[in-house]
């Protein structure tokens, strides 16, 4: 990541993190709305699944400030999903609810630009985790 990015990131990681349980919950929403065969995947404790989102999302947000480390958490991250056995399809899908839960939370909170930068963070995140489901 560019370091313009990792500047507009830094600059907006109180607003992101902050508001990790809101968006949680949209991914959620437009996950089983863009997947609905998705829900079956997770345990019938979608609130407990929601805090766990939401703190991976906490923990990947902090190690954003820091390439070397957020590199390792994704690729962390990437490996804890993998005995799930998800099609790598499925991440498509999860990287656009999550782009689109980071604009239903954070839009009119961060700059375009912010906006932006956190949806590649996003993209990656989701890349990261597919190429690992082929594995």
């Amino acid at each position: 990541m560019r370091d313009e990015h990792m500047a507009l990131l830094h600059a907006s990681f109180a607003t992101v993190f902050d508001r990790r349980k809101e968006i949680a919950e949209r991914f959620y929403e437009h996950l089983f709305s863009h997947a609905p065969e998705a829900r079956a995947m997770f345990s019938n404790d979608i609130e407990r699944q929601k805090e766990m989102f939401a703190s991976m999302l906490g923990e990947v947000v902090r190690c954003v400030e820091t390439p070397g480390e957020f590199a390792e958490r994704l690729e962390a991250l990437a490996e804890s999903h993998r005995h799930y056995r998800i099609p790598a399809a499925l991440f498509e899908v999860a990287g656009r609810a999550l782009k689109d839960a980071l604009s239903d939370v954070l839009d009119g909170l961060l700059s375009s630009a912010e906006m932006q930068v956190w949806k590649r963070a996003a993209e990656r995140m989701m890349m990261a985790m597919a190429s690992a489901s082929e594995t």
